[in-house]
């Protein structure tokens, strides 16, 4: 959760306030919207998508070194029982 003075963002009362000058509502209009369209749940479920993305993406890159690693190891092992054996 993103926090701004103490506070979470949404509750800040200086960005409640350029946002509502910038779209030309009042600050309650903005805060009533707000809780009708749930942004904080959503921000939040998009947060932890996202979060979710980038592990996902980390497994898979754990997972491509490990595999060319192990075929590296393969390799190397192959040299060293036909040194072994020549």
């Amino acid at each position: 959760m993103l926090v701004v003075g103490g506070r979470p963002v949404w509750q800040h009362p200086s960005l409640l306030k350029r946002v509502a000058t910038v779209l030309k509502r009042s600050s309650s209009r903005i805060q009533q919207l707000g809780r009708l369209h749930q942004w904080v749940m959503r921000a939040q479920a998009w947060d932890q998508f996202q979060d979710q993305m980038e592990q996902r993406a980390m497994i898979q890159q754990r997972t491509e070194a490990r595999n060319a690693n192990l075929i590296i190891a393969q390799h190397v092992m192959q040299k060293a029982m036909q040194a072994c054996l020549s």
